[in-house]
């Protein structure tokens, strides 16, 4: 109930000017530590830092906090996760990227079946450039890369087959008062119909949840 009353509380602010990007960072890894996902206040979240003109105010860990969280309760916002993506490959080193950092934000993108091949280069220079590297930390790199290995793949057969969906709309559907644009909805349907082909069902259950909070309902025959 905690966490539902700050949610609504958050949500109903006209803005998020006031919130440091800590307080961000904060708020979305504590919802998704506890287990609490909230997608309306992702979806806030996520449109204020989009608008943001740049992410030089976010420490490296606000950055990694906020990428694993909305992997964690699979609030995929691709243009947030493109936001953090070009900042970091703005920068001129990565020197304030520790291995836990580096891992968050290599796992986020993963688990959130988001390829950036010029972000994991450039993260895995950085830990390759560290010496200090304990035993614990070169594991736990090691397994972020071989996530984001596995995940390159899933969405590489995934692409293959089909590149539409068999979907239509009902005749007694009426009109789309959603939150997605006839466009969205397509393409939401056809990203669905490619994970079930590539049996990533846990993707695609996810997708038809994003419709059916939006009002779109999705009926398999």
């Amino acid at each position: 109930r905690l966490f539902q009353k700050v949610a609504r509380q958050i949500f109903a602010l006209d803005n998020l000017n006031e919130f440091i990007p800590q307080n961000l960072a904060n708020t979305v890894w504590a919802f998704a530590k506890a287990e609490e996902p909230n997608p309306r206040l992702f979806k806030k979240v996520a449109r204020h830092i989009i608008g943001l003109d740049d992410l030089t105010s976010f420490h490296p860990q606000a950055l990694g906090n906020i990428i694993w969280a909305f992997s964690i309760v699979k609030e995929v916002q691709p243009r947030l996760f493109a936001k953090v993506a070009d900042h970091i490959l703005e920068l001129d080193n990565l020197h304030s990227f520790n291995p836990i950092v580096c891992s968050q934000i290599l796992r986020g993108f993963a688990a959130a079946k988001i390829v950036h091949d010029p972000l994991v280069e450039k993260l895995k220079a950085r830990s390759k450039e560290d010496t200090r590297l304990d035993l614990k930390s070169k594991k736990m790199l090691r397994r972020a890369y071989d996530e984001v290995y596995k995940s390159s793949k899933q969405k590489e057969i995934a692409a293959k087959k089909p590149s539409k969906h068999h979907y239509r709309p009902t005749n007694d559907g009426g009109t789309n008062v959603s939150q997605f644009f006839d466009d969205d909805i397509r393409d939401m349907l056809a990203e669905r119909s490619r994970a079930k082909y590539a049996r990533d069902f846990e993707t695609a259950d996810g997708i038809q949840a994003d419709l059916n909070s939006a009002g779109v309902f999705v009926h398999d025959v």
